[in-house]
């Protein structure tokens, strides 16, 4: 694999899911768990305090234990304030991370670059994952995959 294809594995998809998702960036909160998971948690809201850190570590909510997605709202907080934005930006870098380590992992454990390069293209831009990247509650499924 040349040079420039190996740029193309890294650039594409995370190019391609910032095309697709870039006007999530500019949304607020949706009324449905954000209230519960982050504008309404004074865990969240407190950023990361040596109290919220342990408390992330707890299982809330319906048996979910998810200390990473506490911990990375807590950050998001302490750096940049209770703003949306931020948040929705994170997803979405997370998002095209996801893409390029998917196509990446593919290429290595195929040998199949262009092919790897298409399947990763699909899941940066398919409309399965517009919930997870612009709900800033589904912080959960970016870190998850």
């Amino acid at each position: 694999m040349g040079r420039l294809s190996k740029w193309l594995m890294l650039l594409l998809p995370a190019l391609l899911a910032w095309a697709v998702y870039a006007p999530a960036a500019g949304y607020g909160f949706v009324n449905y768990d954000d209230n519960r998971y982050f504008t309404e948690n004074p865990h969240v809201l407190g950023g990361l305090t040596w109290e919220n850190v342990r408390w992330a570590f707890g299982i809330h909510g319906p048996s979910m234990w998810i200390p990473l997605t506490w911990l990375s709202h807590q950050a998001m907080v302490s750096l940049f304030g209770t703003d949306a934005g931020p948040q929705h930006v994170l997803n979405l870098v997370l998002h095209a991370a996801n893409a390029v380590l998917l196509g990446n992992w593919l290429r290595r454990s195929t040998g199949r670059a262009g092919l790897s390069l298409g399947v990763a293209l699909v899941f940066a831009a398919h409309p399965l994952h517009a919930e997870s990247v612009a709900w800033v509650t589904e912080r959960k499924d970016v870190l998850a995959v």
